[in-house]
């Protein structure tokens, strides 16, 4: 659960190298917000910078979410939190050696 609580702090700093920080190099992520999975950290920075120069508000949200569930249960982790009018996101992520080798974002 660190790295995560890292990653949620790292989103408050809208920076794209403290964000990447805690992937590993080959991660894979798979969210609503991109039209296909994000492969390797170069492929999620390059994202990340788009949606952050958009100003969207998801990334808000998770830099300081309000928590509905987090749980973790050894390289997993699961979050659910309000985006307000009745909405929810949900992330998963699976950790290994420190870093996120693998996350779902639904907003």
């Amino acid at each position: 659960m660190a790295v995560v609580d890292r990653h949620i702090a790292a989103m408050s700093t809208r920076d794209v190298e403290t964000i990447a920080a805690d992937y590993s190099e080959d991660t894979v992520i798979i969210t609503t917000l991109a039209p296909e999975p994000l492969i390797g950290k170069a492929a999620m920075k390059a994202f990340l910078a788009t949606l952050l120069a958009a100003g969207a508000a998801e990334v808000d949200a998770a830099a300081s979410p309000t928590f509905i569930r987090k749980e973790a249960v050894g390289e997993y982790v699961y979050l659910a939190f309000d985006l307000g009018n009745g909405r929810t996101a949900t992330e998963t992520y699976h950790v290994r050696n420190d870093l996120v080798v693998f996350e779902t974002a639904t907003f």
